[in-house]
């Protein structure tokens, strides 16, 4: 089974306009959908798709988190999340009929330290002795950002419970919450070329705004990082990103090498993604397909890793599918979801290079 955890949690809303948004007039709504949303969330739905027992939890409150574990339910995911008296958040997303999607994120009603201690404890109880008890925890994924009211330290200590529960820990979060949660070394880490790009920064631009300002331990050394920027720079504006595969390579060794993270994995989009690993680098590219709704790929993307980690698949094996996967949710309308038989196909089109 698979730990997810969503502290940012959403009621994520899908507003279909029939006709293009003009300027001071009333909007129709021709249909709408409502989803349990955030990051993690995402990332449960594609643990589920891929047919391996998943059990999410984090933080959700008022009506609105009722109403997002009465959908998790719906779809036959049990779930055990920390109620707050925090509001879950909505997020909307308007599209026309044009295609055009316009996004507005609602931003987290704070919480406080007593829902932080509550969901520590109930974390770590979950790691060592899971509700469904005929299965045991094989990984855990953090998911998102952090709602307001929590350090940026959070993930870092979450990072340190699972370590002494001897389970695996995939990390997918930016910012502060990314460069905080670094020194506590996690399993995997899914940077795209502008969060690897922050990643290499010098030490005084580290810390997180707003809350704990802790510089993390074993920031790139003076001198090196503009040269790493600066190679950044030269792969974001390649026209062919397989000509600096060497690069990015060596990008990833650095980061993996210097927080002691065994699985660094690059998300290069529509390019496919890099994996090192023990000194090795493995690189997957899709075939090209008709995007339908990219939105949740980099969420499907973990899902599938955090799978191949429960069920102890190679890294090229694990990449693999974690590709398919992530080009399949772009095939449909619906975020973090897949159909089986787009990811098969295209797992069998996924192209894999070894460095």
């Amino acid at each position: 089974m698979i730990l997810t955890v969503t502290l940012n949690a959403s009621i994520d809303k899908r507003y279909q306009l029939s006709g293009a948004i003009t300027d001071y007039e009333v909007q129709r709504v021709s249909d709408v959908t409502n989803t349990a949303g955030g990051k993690g969330i995402n990332c449960t739905r594609a643990i589920a798709a891929l047919g391996e027992a998943v059990f999410p939890t984090g933080f959700v409150g008022g009506f609105n988190g009722d109403y997002l574990c009465s959908l998790l339910s719906k779809d036959g995911i049990a779930n055990d999340f920390v109620h707050t008296t925090a509001e879950t958040r909505s997020c909307i997303n308007v599209l026309d009929a044009t295609g055009a999607s316009t996004e507005f994120l609602e931003p987290s009603e704070p919480i406080d330290s007593g829902d932080l201690d509550a969901f520590a404890e109930k974390y770590e109880r979950l790691l060592k002795h899971p509700a469904d008890a005929s299965h045991k925890i094989e990984a855990v994924t953090l998911n998102g950002s952090l709602p307001q009211g929590a350090p940026c330290s959070f993930y870092r200590e979450l990072i340190r419970i699972a370590h002494d529960a001897n389970v695996p820990v995939l990390l997918d979060t930016s910012g502060g919450a990314l460069l905080q949660a670094l020194p506590a070394s996690p399993t995997f880490i899914k940077p795209n070329l502008d969060e690897l790009e922050v990643l290499l920064q010098d030490a005084h631009q580290r810390a997180c705004p707003g809350a704990n300002q802790e510089v993390p331990q074993g920031a790139c050394q003076e001198g090196s990082q503009g040269a790493y920027q600066e190679t950044v720079q030269i792969i974001k504006q390649a026209k062919d990103i397989q000509e600096h595969l060497a690069d990015i390579s060596a990008l990833a060794a650095s980061v993996s090498e210097k927080y002691r993270i065994p699985y660094v994995a690059i998300s290069l989009g529509k390019d496919g993604a890099l994996l090192y690993h023990d000194e090795r680098a493995y690189y997957a590219c899709p075939p090209k397909i008709d995007a339908v709704n990219p939105v949740g790929s980099g969420d499907t993307m973990v899902g599938a890793f955090a799978v191949g980690f429960a069920r102890g698949f190679s890294p090229d094996t694990m990449l693999i599918s974690a590709i398919a996967a992530a080009s399949a949710n772009c095939l449909t309308d619906k975020t973090g979801s897949f159909e089986q038989a787009d990811y098969r196909r295209i797992k069998d089109r996924v192209s894999l290079t070894m460095l």
